[in-house]
């Protein structure tokens, strides 16, 4: 989405202008701005300023952030709306979600142990961010030359928790995983050439 700060027309300016003291009216007034091509950084940092434990407000913060590549800073607002409240497994998965792309792997795995996705329709993102956690620590250690440790992670992570919101498929696609686990496997000269 486009991040420019268009003047808005006659008609919105009386709503531009506009203050308050709910945090509500900014949130909903920067996603509105942010659907018209209206930059809502003022907006979202306005509500964030009012109720930072408000986690909607802090969702759309971190999104807007993240969007713009700069991880540390949604992590940041994530890690505290968490921290807040370890039982919203939507704020979890998203603040997992910012610890891959900071590589931050471990501490991603041990927070997805502790979050409770409720299952839905196409509740699909808490195994893919499962999944990039555990192949992201074992290539890590792969890279390291750690191939015993790295196959660990891997046999982990082809197990498919209760916990991440959906269940196991009947054939699921484990190329990456099985690929890296015979990668391993040739480098401890485990795999028999006859």
């Amino acid at each position: 989405p486009p991040r420019s700060t268009p003047k808005p027309s006659s008609a919105a300016s009386d709503v531009y202008k506009r203050q308050s003291l709910n945090p509500i009216f900014y949130l909903n007034r920067g996603v509105i701005f942010q659907k018209n091509g209206i930059d809502p950084l003022n907006d979202f940092n306005k509500a964030y300023h009012l109720d930072n434990k408000n986690w909607r407000v802090s969702k759309s913060l971190s999104n807007y952030f993240y969007d713009l590549g700069n991880y540390k800073k949604a992590n940041k607002i994530l890690e505290r709306s968490y921290e807040n409240d370890i039982s919203n497994y939507i704020i979890g998965m998203d603040y997992v979600k910012s610890l891959v792309k900071l590589k931050k792997y471990e501490l991603a795995i041990s927070t997805l142990k502790n979050l409770n996705i409720l299952p839905y329709e196409h509740a699909g993102e808490g195994r893919d961010l499962y999944s990039s956690a555990y192949i992201g620590l074992a290539l890590e250690n792969i890279k390291k030359s750690k191939f015993k440790s790295a196959l660990d992670i891997l046999f982990e992570s082809k197990i498919w928790p209760e916990n991440l919101g959906v269940g196991k498929p009947y054939n699921p696609d484990e190329r990456i995983e099985n690929y890296l686990i015979y990668y391993c496997l040739e480098k401890l000269n485990l795999i028999d050439r006859a």
